[in-house]
């Protein structure tokens, strides 16, 4: 490479691990669950996340996402979305479902997710 004048430019390896939660909107929530997963109270602990799957030639069109909530008591997923965009109205949707769908408990329902830059917004 060097009698033909060619350089080779190393490649830049990330230094450090990939955070969804990083963006300019938002901060972070206190983690409340503390990694207790396991309840005996439907509609106590629920967890969600948005989930991207791929298919085709992997273009920006070819890519569709998932937002389930999951109840932690029972294992159902009791409400999700589907969408080609991952935007705040997309997670919004499920969270507003089933604020709607709980029946009047005497306890707090408790919604965990990862934080992503979709659940940090202020609209």
């Amino acid at each position: 490479m060097r009698e033909n004048g060619l350089l080779s430019l190393m490649y830049n390896h990330q230094t450090r691990k990939y955070d969804s939660s990083i963006g300019p909107q938002g901060k972070k929530a206190m983690n409340r669950l503390n990694r207790r997963f396991n309840t005996d109270r439907p509609y106590q602990k629920m967890v969600t996340d948005v989930s991207e799957y791929r298919y085709g030639d992997m273009s920006q069109d070819e890519r569709v996402y998932l937002s389930p909530i999951k109840d932690l008591c029972t294992g159902e997923i009791v409400s999700y979305n589907i969408s080609d965009h991952p935007t705040t109205d997309f997670v919004m949707k499920p969270l507003i479902e089933l604020v709607n769908k709980r029946p009047t408990l005497n306890y707090r329902m408790t919604v965990h997710s990862d934080q992503g830059i979709q659940y940090q917004t202020n609209t």
